[in-house]
């Protein structure tokens, strides 16, 4: 047979990757089928890391921790305010409302004790407002009236902010509040730490974002003081036990 140009391109047609010849009008060979294989690979790629990207895109973001908001998270929280605190005076705009000292504190029975306490009641003479502030992010925040009845509040804290995520009383088991957050304003003045709160009464949780004019004044004191100033009187009624927290040692 005499070849000509055309049976050589013709040939050149029908050659493999290998250089061997394939019959013409014969389907894709190894190397074909291997090349769309690639290519069919690289566009899967393409399309699975554009649909990511979109995924990515739309995806809400994940909520941003606040330091010190966790416990054992201790960025954030301000050194200086760390510690078991204790009220000890009540001032309004740069004048000592009310100063309470260690004798205020010790619990006396009604009416044989402070003045104005009822028969048969636990009182203080002005009532208690306790703070803990823990190194760990920890946040404890209780408000004892003279009569000593307890709301607590428990949660975390960052400097400038407090998470509750728990509320209950043990002198009255059906009081809770729903969780929040509040700001807290804190100012450490020499060896006592100034809080600010707000004009209203002296609420469970009186905090203020900034300075009103009028602020609780704590002093720190030891584990051991902080537990035995502090009153706990569980009054369960009928269905309302009293908290776990309220037989578990204080923060």
């Amino acid at each position: 047979m005499v070849v000509t140009e055309a049976h050589r391109a013709r040939s050149r047609l029908c050659e493999t990757p290998s250089g061997r010849s394939r019959e013409p009008g014969a389907g894709p060979g190894v190397g074909e089928w291997v090349r769309r294989a690639a290519k069919l690979w690289v566009a899967g790629v393409i399309v699975f890391v554009g649909a990511g990207a979109v995924v990515r895109a739309t995806r809400p973001e994940a909520p941003r921790v606040i330091a010190g908001l966790e416990k054992q998270a201790d960025k954030g929280v301000e050194a200086a305010w760390v510690g078991r605190w204790v009220w000890s005076r009540v001032v309004e705009d740069g004048q000592t409302t009310l100063a309470i000292d260690d004798a205020d504190l010790v619990q006396k029975v009604g009416p044989s004790g402070w003045p104005g306490c009822p028969e048969r009641f636990v009182c203080t003479r002005y009532g208690l407002r306790s703070l803990v502030l823990g190194a760990d992010g920890t946040f404890f925040y209780a408000a004892h009236p003279e009569t000593s009845s307890d709301f607590q509040a428990h949660g975390s804290w960052a400097a400038g902010r407090v998470w509750v995520d728990t509320t209950f009383s043990c002198a009255h088991p059906g009081w809770r509040r729903p969780p929040l957050r509040a700001a807290l304003h804190a100012e450490r003045r020499g060896d006592a730490l100034w809080v600010a709160i707000s004009r209203g009464p002296l609420t469970t949780l009186p905090f203020a974002p900034a300075p009103t004019g009028r602020w609780l004044v704590f002093r720190r004191v030891t584990r051991s003081r902080f537990e035995a100033i502090f009153p706990r009187l569980c009054q369960p009624s009928p269905g309302r036990p009293c908290h776990p927290r309220c037989f578990a040692r204080l923060p």
